[in-house]
């Protein structure tokens, strides 16, 4: 029986490496300007009171990365990494994605969000529990691995479909907010 041991061991720790890669985690370093602050403070005020937001109810920080990025912690935190400031040739393309991280806010994704992800994670883990029964019963690693790669996926697409969905509703409701501040978008 060593040989299934060590095959239902593989299987499991092929499961668990497909759950903990999953979730990559990243340290951020944050760009504090005063000036730079104010000016985002004072970009984002006709869209967040279009928003129904409170300008001082929403702090927006500045993220040191390169990269094309925006995207809310909470319902009090949007942070906007400078790449994509950097990149930006008018005042309103910034306070397009401004609106478009408010949408997010006003519209209750984050809230939804954190459903999904426990349902999703909820059915990864269901996974995992399946491909660990059936390595035991068939003593087949592969089938374990198939399994838990199988459920994982397709609890990952169910989450991105969400996604989607929120981005979609995110774009049309920002667009709504600088219409009604006569902004370009």
């Amino acid at each position: 029986m060593p040989g299934k041991f060590t095959m239902r061991a593989r299987a499991a720790i092929t499961a668990l490496l497909v759950l903990c890669t999953a979730l990559p985690a990243n340290a951020i370093s944050l760009l504090r300007d005063p000036d730079i602050e104010y000016s985002l403070r004072k970009l984002a005020t006709p869209v967040l009171t279009a928003a129904g937001l409170g300008p001082g109810d929403v702090r927006i920080l500045v993220v040191n990365d390169d990269s094309l990025n925006a995207f809310i912690v909470d319902s009090r935190h949007m942070l906007i990494h400078s790449g994509l400031i950097l990149r930006l040739e008018r005042a309103e393309e910034l306070q397009a994605v401004i609106a478009h991280e408010a949408a997010h806010i006003a519209n209750g994704h984050i809230t939804r969000r954190l459903a999904n992800r426990r349902a999703a994670s909820t059915a990864a883990a269901f996974g995992l529990l399946a491909s660990l029964a059936a390595g035991a019963a068939s003593g087949s690693a592969h089938a374990a691995a198939g399994i838990a790669l199988g459920t994982s996926s397709s609890a990952q697409r169910l989450f991105f479909a969400h996604t989607r969905a929120e981005e979609a509703s995110a774009d049309q409701s920002a667009l709504r907010y600088m219409a009604m501040r006569n902004i370009d978008p």
